[in-house]
């Protein structure tokens, strides 16, 4: 015996029939009628604002150590730390803006492992009511050290280009208008940083003077818990040191 279908069932059958009459022979698997897929254009369009005018390779620096920079030290850190403000508007031509390096000319420690990258505004500082009308864009690179002496190394992005408006704090009464770029994983020969300072003045956006500081810094063995333990040396470095390297057993 056949039951008749309850009649919602029935006009949601019909509902899919009618559809895929009307649908084309393209649309299965791909976009629907009322869709479209972009051009070329749009895509180079929306890729070349994914990078907020920065440039998808590490640019010449504009300003950089020439001598070792004196290591420092605080509280549980031994640091090195360069940092510049651009002179003028932070234009880098046809893309970027004021690019701050921190490399082999400043004895930027490539067994450190710990470094901080960070973009900030540059220029007179903001009001409340220009705050919101002030944008930062920034990316950090970093000369990544591919072998254990670092005699060979290669560039990369340190995350990804990043972007925003200034936020007004009603607390410490100033405009909060900053990047930051850590990096934890890696040993680096050079660091670059590229920013970008721009403030709405009516339609327009207007290049201001930008900051950069990079940071390198290893721990001064006075901050350790009872519970942490030094890093264990790589296996390729302990290698290269000791010209032999034994892992260690694991606890029982």
């Amino acid at each position: 015996m056949i039951r008749s279908l309850p009649l919602v069932i029935v006009q949601s059958l019909l509902s899919l029939a009618s559809a895929a009459a009307q649908a084309g022979p393209n649309d299965v698997g791909s976009v629907i009628s009322s869709e479209r897929p972009y051009t070329l254009q749009e895509v180079q369009a929306k890729k070349q604002l994914a990078t907020f005018g920065l440039c998808e390779l590490p640019q010449n620096a504009d300003a950089a150590p020439t001598q070792p920079v004196a290591e420092q030290e605080d509280t549980c850190s031994r640091y090195q730390r360069y940092e510049a403000t651009s002179a003028g508007p932070s234009d880098g031509g046809s893309c970027g803006g004021f690019v701050v390096a921190f490399g082999p000319l400043g004895d930027l420690k490539t067994n450190w492992k710990k470094y901080t990258l960070k973009a900030t505004w540059g220029d007179l500082q903001l009001t409340q009511a220009q705050c919101g009308k002030a944008r930062l864009a920034a990316v950090a690179w970093g000369e990544r050290c591919t072998n254990a002496d670092c005699s060979s190394f290669a560039w990369e992005k340190i995350d990804v280009p990043l972007s925003k408006k200034g936020t007004w704090g009603a607390n410490s009464n100033r405009c909060h208008l900053e990047h930051q770029f850590i990096d934890i994983q890696n040993h680096y020969r050079t660091l670059k940083i590229d920013v970008i300072a721009s403030l709405q003045e009516g339609s327009q956006w207007v290049r201001k003077r930008a900051h950069g500081a990079i940071r390198a810094e290893r721990g001064n063995g006075k901050c350790f818990s009872a519970t942490q333990q030094p890093r264990q040396a790589p296996a390729q470095a302990a290698s290269t040191a000791t010209g032999t390297y034994t892992p260690q057993k694991a606890k029982p």
